[in-house]
């Protein structure tokens, strides 16, 4: 979730939008990996708190977002697998925690690990019902 320190507003501004008896799911990441993925996917960890800890969110957010979910009822909350695909990366401003090195060969570093031995990210996958 982009919103930043804002989080929690912003789910509670989508749970408004909901009509009553209407439904919300919201899938936000995990950010862990496992101690088997290989070391790009682990520098991918690193970027990803970067831009959490710039946008002023922590990277544990996703396991609060359950509660948050005022007027929502019959919440539920599963965990799942994405296999990690490349997409364009927008950098925050300020210096990352990664070289400038290894981050200017991260996309070719994750392309390369993927494909030979894949990563598991994992999504917290949470949905409810607008009462009434």
């Amino acid at each position: 979730m982009g919103a930043g320190l804002a989080a929690k507003i912003a789910v509670a501004h989508l749970t408004e939008l909901v009509r009553p008896g209407g439904w919300i799911q919201l899938i936000e990441a995990e950010n862990l990996i496992g101690e088997e993925d290989g070391p790009a996917m682990h520098d991918f960890l690193k970027l990803m708190k970067d831009v959490f800890t710039a946008m002023g969110a922590k990277v544990t957010m996703a396991r609060h977002v359950r509660n948050w979910l005022e007027g929502i009822v019959n919440v539920q909350e599963r965990m799942c697998i994405w296999e990690q695909r490349m997409q364009t990366l927008a950098l925050p401003s300020g210096p990352p925690s990664l070289s400038e090195v290894e981050l200017e060969t991260l996309v070719s570093r994750l392309k390369a690990e993927l494909s030979t031995r894949g990563a598991n990210y994992p999504l917290r996958v949470i949905w409810g019902r607008k009462s009434q």
